[in-house]
C-alpha cells in the first residue's frame, strides 16, 4: 500500500511540475497582442444558429460571374448577446476559389462583428465568418479520450495528460515566444526537450527505461536539428512557402520565416523519434528483465536489429504524414504541367522533402544512440536494478 501511495504522490508531483514549467514558459514568452500596432482591428466573434432566411439577392457582374447576398436572422448562442436574435448577412460567390455553402435554417455558424466608424455615425454589422465546426470535432475528441481511458486505464489517463501538455507547450509557449520576438531556435529547443521529457516521464514513470528513451530521443533530435540548420543555409531557404507567410510578415515584420521552417521540421520529427526510442528502450528493458545480465556488445547488437525493423515503418509514417498534409500544394504545382526540374527545385516541395529526410535521419540516429545508452544502463549483474524506480 505504501508503495502504491508513494508512486501516486510521485506521479502527482510530476504532473504539477510539468504544469508549472508550462506556466513559467508562458511567462517567459511574454507575448502581448495589444503591443502589435498591426493588430488594431476590433472584431468580435459570436456563435449563432440560423433561425430564418430573410432574403437572397443575386448580383450579376459584367465579367459573367455573380454573387448572392443572403440576409438571415439568427439566435446568438455565445457572448454578451446570448439569447438575442440579430440580423446578419453572407456573400456567396459562384467563383470556385471563393465558393462557400449558403447558410440554411438550423445551421450553426460563427459571426464576426466589425465596428465601422463614420464621420457622423457608428454602426455594427454582423457577417458570416465560418460554420461552427468545432463542436463536432470536440465530440469526436471526447470519444477518443473515452476509448483511450477504456483501453489504457491509468496509462490512458497519463497519455491524455501528456498530450494536453504537449499541445499547450506549442500553443501557449512556442507560438507566443515566436510572436514576442524570442530566439526561435532556443524556443524550439526548449519546447522539444520539454515535450520529450514530460511525455516519457508521465507515461512511463521514472525508470532506467524512461531515462534511456529520453537520452536516445534527445540524441536523435539533436542530430536532426544540426542537419536542418545546415541544410537551410545550403539550399538557401527564404521561408516564403505559402500565402500565409506573406501575411505573417506583414503583421510581424521582424519574424524569421527560415527559423519557423526549422521549428516546424523539428516539432514534426519529435513524435516519430520518440516512438523509436521508446520501442527500443522497452524491448531491451524486457530482454534485460527476462535474461538478466547481457554483455554490452550483445545488448547493442539486439538494439540495432530491433531498430532496423522499426526504422522502415516509422520513416514511411513520417513521409506519408508530410505528403498527406501538403497534397493540395503538390497538386497545384503539378497542375501547371511544368518540368520535373522546376517541381523538385520549388521551395515548397524542397521543404516537404527536407522535413521527411530530416525526420527520417533523426529516427536513424536515435536507433544507435538509444541502443548504446540502454546497453550501458542495463549492463548490470542484478537485473532488479533496471526495474522502475518509483512507478510501473
Amino acid at each position: 500500500m505504501r508503495s502504491t501511495k508513494g508512486r501516486f504522490w510521485v506521479y502527482l508531483i510530476t504532473v504539477i511540475i510539468s504544469a508549472a514549467l508550462l506556466y513559467a514558459g508562458y511567462l517567459w514568452a511574454g507575448y502581448d497582442p495589444a503591443a502589435n500596432p498591426n493588430l488594431s482591428m476590433e472584431e468580435e466573434y459570436l456563435k449563432a444558429r440560423v433561425t430564418e432566411l430573410v432574403s437572397a439577392d443575386i448580383i450579376d457582374y459584367p465579367n459573367g460571374t455573380s454573387e448572392t447576398s443572403i440576409v438571415f436572422d439568427c439566435e446568438v448562442l455565445s457572448g454578451a448577446k446570448k439569447g438575442e436574435t440579430i440580423t446578419a448577412s453572407q456573400s456567396v460567390s459562384d467563383q470556385g476559389a471563393f465558393r462557400v455553402k449558403a447558410v440554411e435554417k438550423g445551421d450553426r455558424i460563427i459571426l464576426v462583428n466589425s465596428a465601422f466608424q463614420g464621420a457622423d455615425s457608428s454602426r455594427n454589422e454582423y457577417f458570416f465568418a465560418e460554420y461552427a465546426r468545432a463542436d463536432a470535432v470536440f465530440i469526436l475528441l471526447g470519444v477518443f479520450a473515452f476509448l483511450v481511458i477504456l483501453f489504457g486505464g491509468k496509462k490512458g489517463v497519463s497519455t491524455l495528460i501528456s498530450l494536453a501538455f504537449t499541445c499547450l507547450a506549442v500553443i501557449a509557449v512556442l507560438v507566443p515566444a515566436i510572436l514576442a520576438g524570442k530566439d526561435i531556435y532556443i524556443a524550439t529547443a526548449i519546447t522539444c526537450s520539454y515535450m520529450v521529457i514530460m511525455t516519457l516521464v508521465i507515461v512511463n514513470g521514472y525508470s532506467a527505461k524512461t531515462l534511456s528513451a529520453i537520452l536516445g530521443c534527445l540524441g536523435g533530435i539533436a542530430v536532426s536539428a544540426l542537419i536542418c540548420f545546415i541544410m537551410q543555409k545550403v539550399i538557401k531557404l527564404s521561408g516564403y512557402l505559402e500565402e500565409q507567410d506573406y501575411f505573417l510578415v506583414l503583421m510581424n515584420p521582424d519574424i524569421d520565416l527560415k527559423a519557423i521552417v526549422y521549428s516546424s521540421i523539428l516539432i514534426g520529427a519529435v513524435g516519430a523519434v520518440m516512438d523509436v526510442a521508446v520501442d527500443i528502450s522497452s524491448s531491451l528493458s524486457e530482454i534485460s528483465r527476462k535474461i538478466g545480465y547481457v554483455p554490452f556488445s550483445d545488448m547493442f547488437a539486439s538494439g540495432i536489429r530491433i531498430g532496423r525493423d522499426i526504422m522502415g515503418t516509422m520513416s514511411n509514417t513520417l513521409v506519408l504524414a508530410y505528403i498527406g498534409s501538403s497534397l493540395c500544394g503538390v497538386l497545384l504545382i503539378c497542375s501547371y504541367k511544368t518540368s520535373a526540374l522546376n517541381i523538385f527545385n520549388a521551395e515548397s516541395i524542397v521543404v516537404e522533402l527536407l522535413q521527411a529526410i530530416v525526420g527520417s535521419l533523426g529516427i536513424l540516429f536515435a536507433i544507435p544512440v538509444t541502443a548504446a545508452v540502454c546497453s550501458v544502463i542495463y549492463n548490470r549483474k542484478n537485473p532488479r536494478q533496471n526495474s522502475e524506480w518509483f512507478m510501473k
